[in-house]
């Protein structure tokens, strides 16, 4: 996990070249283990693991950027969306609709991103390809407001 953090903030490059990536760095000496030992698909177990605790890392970030209720104003957040074809048919979330890539010919997901005024994400959503934009953001208001067992104020 450290070694896809440091790739990502020193040399970002697709996850399938981590492995090569941190054999050409000092990560194999500082973790004792032999470059070749190094799987090239240990990134996506990594990340299918992280996945299980998608909800708890959201609820810590969104904490984390909250003051304690009734303390200083909460902080203003940005929300925005965007759509992506996929390639293939077996994406269950994949689904014909409004197409911001403009590949109408291509089904599609939707993702929502909730970021801090300094652009740190902190909340993230995939919906399936046909879904309203005007029903995400109800739904994260609601799931942000249960996750943290509190009121939210939103200015739209």
């Amino acid at each position: 996990m450290e070694a896809l953090v440091l790739n990502r903030l020193l040399d970002p490059q697709a996850k399938i070249h981590l492995h090569s990536w941190a054999a050409s760095t000092v990560l194999p000496a500082y973790y004792a283990i032999s470059p070749d030992a190094l799987d090239p698909y240990a990134v996506y177990r990594v990340l299918d693991r992280m996945a299980t605790r998608e909800a708890a890392v959201q609820q810590a970030l969104v904490a984390h950027h909250l003051p304690p209720s009734g303390d200083a104003p909460a902080p203003t957040f940005f929300y925005d969306l965007t759509s992506t074809y996929v390639e293939g048919t077996t994406s269950p979330l994949a689904k014909a609709g409004y197409s911001r890539d403009h590949r109408p010919d291509r089904t599609q997901i939707v993702i929502g991103l909730l970021i801090t005024a300094t652009g740190s994400p902190i909340y993230w959503q995939v919906w399936p390809g046909n879904t309203p934009d005007v029903t995400t953001v109800q739904t994260v208001v609601k799931d942000l407001e249960q996750r943290l067992s509190r009121g939210l104020c939103f200015g739209f």
